[in-house]
Formats: C-alpha cells, sequence, structure tokens
C-alpha cells in the first residue's frame, strides 16, 4: 500500500504546521511582555480555576487586613483616651489628699469639675462617626450629666460589648 500526498496537500501541510508556530511564538511573546503565563481562560482552563480561586482568598485577606487596620487604629484610640481618663483620676485623687491641709478648698473644687468635665467629654469621645464607650449604641452619646447641680453621670449606650469580625 503506497500512500501519495499531492503537492498541493503538502503545501496546506507546511502552511497549517507554519500558523500553529506562529500562534506559538505569538503566544510566546505575549507571556514574555505581559509577565503571566495565563492571559486568557483558553491558554489554561485548570489553571484559570486555580487562578479565580487565589484572587478570590486575595480579596478575602485583603478584607480582613483593612478591618484589622481599623480595629486596631480604633482600639489604640480607645487605649489613649483611657490612659488620659486614668490620670484625670489620679489627678483628682491627689486633689482630695491634698484638701485636709489647705483652706483653698473652692479653687480645689474648681480643679475638679475642669476633671470631671474633661472625663465625661472622654467618655463621649468618638472615633470614625461612632461612639468608643457606647456598648453597641454606637450612634448616640453614652454619658450625659444631669441631675442637682450637674454632678449625676448617666450612661445611656448599649448593654452589651461591640465586636468586629477580624477574619474567617
Amino acid at each position: 500500500m503506497t500512500l501519495r500526498i499531492t503537492t498541493t496537500q503538502m503545501a496546506n501541510r507546511a502552511l497549517l504546521a507554519t500558523q500553529r508556530h506562529l500562534k506559538n511564538i505569538s503566544d510566546a511573546q505575549l507571556q514574555t511582555t505581559s509577565g503571566l503565563r495565563v492571559n486568557r481562560p483558553s491558554d489554561d482552563p485548570l489553571a484559570l480555576r486555580s487562578i479565580l480561586s487565589h484572587r478570590s482568598l486575595d480579596h478575602r485577606l485583603e478584607a480582613d487586613r483593612h478591618n484589622i487596620q481599623e480595629a486596631s487604629t480604633q482600639l489604640n484610640v480607645s487605649v489613649s483616651h483611657l490612659l488620659e481618663a486614668k490620670d484625670l483620676l489620679v489627678k483628682a485623687k491627689d486633689i482630695a489628699l491634698e484638701s485636709p491641709q489647705t483652706t483653698e478648698r473652692s479653687l480645689l473644687a474648681g480643679e475638679i469639675d475642669l476633671l470631671f468635665e474633661r472625663l465625661v467629654a472622654l467618655a463621649n469621645e468618638s472615633f470614625d462617626g461612632h461612639y468608643l464607650f457606647g456598648g453597641t449604641s454606637v450612634n448616640s452619646q453614652p454619658f450625659s450629666v444631669g441631675g442637682d447641680g450637674g454632678r449625676e453621670v448617666a450612661y445611656g449606650g448599649g448593654k452589651q460589648h461591640t465586636s468586629t469580625v477580624v477574619g474567617i
């Protein structure tokens, strides 16, 4: 059995092989210039599935990173306010211990009033539009001052602690 190939068939086969090689060269150049092995879904359908899965994971991790940064910043601001509140209470204690030895009690009372006002202001501080110490009621001022002589402080915040999801 002899196999006969005409010159037209040989030319067609050579042309197809040349086109296939040109496509391979074009694909290699695209990979080289883009730095990507897979530029379109048809390049490698199995690799595309892995790429999409990794992209999805990247987006979730980026969201987690953002949540962690936001929570960390809010926590740092809260700690800063709490440390200032502690300093105010130490000053108030020092004034209270000093008061029996002085006759300038009205002056000390004025200092206590200023410390009290600052302490209430700290307790009502907000960050990023939300009150820091209001529990779950982050949109309403948590502490109010009233009563006889403006010395009673009432808590109007939420009864539950807030929480922030920072990861899966």
